[in-house]
């Protein structure tokens, strides 16, 4: 999939940081699903024809929904997200979406880096919401602004599914207050096109994290 197209081109060289991500973080997501058997998947390409191919990445999270006859539930992990300890417990999945709050929306609106759904809500959000998209509809939505997050939310809202809010250690973002203290973190996100990205994750991996 297109993976670098999303971020800043201001980046230390954008080239470097997906290598990083499969060889420092992979791993540990590896080691986090065999701890709490969990069956583990890499997307490393899009499945879907989404409608705007600058965002094609994106497309990988909606995709998965599909899949919701071959699970319970389902946790998305983006490919920026380290797993900050070796004792990050269980996920704690419940009925509906659970995700952390984004410090952008603040409140129900959840940053979809780091999300757990069942396999009744993941129906509910592709019949209504992801194979509508591909045949044309959220026309309103073809902007900068149209990717996975923005209309995840959006689904959840028209369909009414429950949204379960957890702490921020589940989810701790780069522009969020609690990034000081990401040491105490279950799953860190280094989310978004910031420039120094690739300097401020091999700083982290160095300091222990």
């Amino acid at each position: 999939g297109n993976f670098f197209d999303a971020f800043a081109k201001n980046n230390k060289p954008l080239t470097d940081i997906k290598p990083l991500y499969i060889k420092a973080f992979v791993p540990r997501v590896v080691d986090y699903c065999c701890r709490h058997n969990y069956q583990y998947n890499l997307l490393t390409t899009s499945k879907l024809d989404f409608p705007h191919p600058k965002y094609e990445c994106h497309a990988q999270k909606l995709w998965y929904l599909s899949q919701y006859e071959q699970y319970d539930y389902f946790l998305w992990l983006d490919i920026d997200i380290l797993v900050a300890k070796k004792d990050v417990p269980e996920f704690p999945f419940s009925q509906g979406v659970t995700a952390v709050s984004d410090g952008a929306g603040g409140g129900e609106y959840f940053n979809t880096g780091v999300f757990g759904i069942d396999s009744k809500s993941a129906k509910t959000v592709w019949e209504n919401g992801v194979i509508p998209l591909m045949e044309g509809k959220y026309k309103e939505h073809e902007s900068d602004g149209m990717v996975d997050q923005p209309l995840i939310n959006l689904w959840m809202s028209e369909n009414n599914i429950q949204r379960n809010i957890i702490g921020s250690e589940w989810n701790t973002l780069v522009c969020a207050p609690s990034w000081k203290d990401r040491k105490q973190s279950n799953f860190i996100h280094y989310a978004g096109g910031q420039a120094g990205k690739y300097e401020r994750v091999i700083f982290d991996l160095k300091k222990g994290h």
